[in-house]
C-alpha cells in the first residue's frame, strides 16, 4: 500500500494467490481507485476474468477423510 500512496493516483489491485513476474488477468480479483495522494476513494471494480483457483492439494473441507 505504501507504493501506492507514493505514486499517487491509479488503483490498487487485489491478486489473490502468490506470484513472481507477470500476475495473469484471472487471479485479479478486482480493484480500489486512489485519489492523487494514494488514498482509497471507495470505488471498486470487480473483475469479470477473475477465476479462483484451489490451492495446491485442494481444499482442506473437501479431501477424502483417513479411511
Amino acid at each position: 500500500m505504501e507504493q501506492a500512496r507514493a505514486a499517487g493516483g491509479g488503483w490498487y489491485c487485489e491478486v489473490v494467490g502468490a506470484y513472481q513476474g507477470e500476475v495473469p488477468d484471472e487471479a485479479v480479483r478486482g480493484a480500489w481507485r486512489l485519489d492523487a495522494e494514494g488514498r482509497l476513494t471507495g470505488e471498486y471494480v470487480a473483475n469479470p476474468r477473475f477465476r479462483a483457483r484451489p490451492a495446491p492439494g485442494g481444499c482442506p473441507f473437501h479431501r477424502p477423510g483417513p479411511s
